[in-house]
């Protein structure tokens, strides 16, 4: 094998597929990449047996490789991202045999080991009996900013330590939960012909959200065993949760009556200032809710016994309803808060047990937000 490669491109995907390769594996050979030249360009595989992720370098012209002689070799991940971190020339030549690597730059050159190929992991990205559909990318990166947050990380329970993409002719919904609080992201425009579903782990998610941020759509293909999203020369293949992801559009609340319309940003501040002096073991706070004549008004207060510490800050709110108190942990609200855009957001109470609704305060023709949070006791 004999390639040149343009070092800028070259380390972009190489430092995107090291997040797949083990810190330590049974198998040594997974702490390669699978580097394979051929007539159509230069392609990178990483491979953990339960996620796959390859990039392909396309050739000729501008592109950012160019292939002089064909082949593939399994060379160490590491060296080779330590290696290209150091060059400063625009491109580099690699050029390798069955024993050795040869990565040269202007001024210089260093030798690597290389393995056998035929012992690395099948990596084919083809699934079969898939359904399809397409994302805008900037879609997808927003989904998965309003979901993640909310991933549980129980283990005893698998499908909760994911995403949930549900999938109908009425749009795709992303949908995360760690049993406190339920965060939902509506994409009306995403349908498919009959409604289907998968769980993607939340390692798996965050790896798919490193690599969006274009302007292309990204292709999405899954059954009931594994998922490929394709997005700007990248193949990220993951296989999926397995188990039924409990029926979250049953938990939604419905006709609450009670409702407080806020800037989740001016929202948010206010929390910000009060969890200061908050319990570092509850980290609670203390929501009151009044309505008048004039609209109402909100309370929120936060104490540490232990400390002799507290805090209340009360403002003017738009709340219709019955005077109620309520109590939050402060990171699960911000967090909460921190995944709206829109300007005004619509929290619905049925009383100072039961689940919240957030959602925006007019739900738009595009894509949406909401969450429901569980509230905790007060003292």
């Amino acid at each position: 094998m004999k390639i040149t490669l343009k070092t800028k491109p070259l380390l972009t995907l190489v430092q995107a597929l090291i997040k797949v390769i083990p810190a330590r594996s049974a198998q040594p050979i997974l702490e390669n990449f699978l580097v394979s030249a051929t007539s159509g360009g230069v392609s990178i595989t990483a491979s953990d047996l339960e996620t796959t992720m390859t990039a392909i370098l396309p050739k000729g012209g501008d592109e950012p490789a160019s292939v002089e002689e064909e082949g593939t070799i399994a060379i160490p991940a590491r060296f080779l991202l330590d290696i290209i971190k150091q060059v400063e020339d625009d491109t580099v030549t690699l050029t390798a045999n069955d024993r050795s690597a040869s990565i040269a730059w202007k001024t210089g050159r260093s030798s690597i080991p290389v393995f056998d190929p035929d012992d690395f992991p099948a990596t084919s990205g083809e699934i079969t009996d898939a359904k399809t559909f397409d994302i805008p990318e900037q879609e997808l990166l927003d989904a998965l900013n309003a979901t993640l947050y909310a991933v549980g990380e129980d283990e005893i329970r698998p499908v909760m330590c994911g995403i949930f993409f549900d999938a109908t002719p009425n749009g795709l919904c992303l949908v995360s939960s760690d049993s406190h609080r339920l965060a939902i992201r509506t994409i009306p425009s995403v349908t498919v012909p009959e409604a289907a579903s998968f769980v993607l782990h939340k390692r798996n998610a965050t790896l798919l959200k490193g690599l969006l941020g274009g302007e292309g759509d990204v292709k999405v293909s899954f059954n009931q065993d594994a998922a490929t999203f394709l997005a700007d020369g990248i193949t990220l293949r993951a296989r999926t949760v397995v188990g039924k992801y409990p029926r979250w559009r049953d938990v939604m609340p419905k006709g609450y009556q009670n409702v407080l319309t806020a800037d989740p940003k001016a929202l948010a501040s206010v929390v910000k200032r009060v969890s200061v002096c908050a319990s570092k073991v509850s980290n609670q706070i203390k929501v009151v809710l009044n309505a008048d004549a004039l609209g109402g008004s909100m309370e929120i207060s936060a104490q540490d016994l232990g400390y002799s510490t507290s805090a209340v800050e009360k403002t003017p709110a738009d709340y219709q309803g019955v005077n109620l108190t309520i109590g939050f942990k402060a990171p699960f609200m911000l967090e909460l808060l921190g995944s709206f855009s829109c300007d005004n957001v619509k929290i619905s109470f049925l009383d100072g047990k039961r689940a919240v609704l957030v959602e925006p305060e007019q739900l738009p023709e595009g894509s949406y937000t909401s969450c429901v949070l569980m509230p905790v006791a007060t003292s």
